[in-house]
């Protein structure tokens, strides 16, 4: 059986990336860096995003989201573009109405408070639009 918490914790340390108090090592400093604003990173990021969503879809459930939590891991530990597998979490989380209600911490925050996100496109808040 999928422990959701455990999945929620690893996917939230995935997304935070190494903080102030981890040490990063030289060779990572010194190594490319994801920039939203590279069309060949987004492509990359994109793609990857998309690969998580097809192998949670799989099998679907939790099931499935532990699956594309064990992929996640295992691209971190060969991309060699730091901050690109974190990015590609997040659109996978952004984009994956599953993934985005078990395993994002931001979405127990906007459920709590509300969805009160407005729509750019029609100026409106999206929880009038239900």
């Amino acid at each position: 059986m999928t422990d959701i918490k455990d999945l929620r914790n690893r996917v939230a340390s995935i997304v935070s990336g190494p903080g102030p108090t981890q040490s990063v090592p030289r060779s990572e400093v010194t190594q490319s860096r994801f920039s939203p604003h590279n069309i060949q990173h987004m492509s990359r990021a994109t793609a990857l995003a998309s690969r998580f969503m097809e192998i949670a879809d799989a099998k679907g459930g939790e099931e499935g989201l532990a699956d594309a939590v064990q992929e996640i891991e295992e691209t971190l530990e060969t991309e060699d573009l730091s901050g690109l597998a974190q990015h590609a979490v997040k659109l996978f989380l952004a984009h994956h109405k599953e993934a985005s209600e078990k395993l994002d911490r931001g979405s127990d925050l906007r459920k709590s408070q509300g969805d009160t996100t407005v729509d750019v496109l029609t100026s409106s808040p999206a929880s009038s639009r239900k």
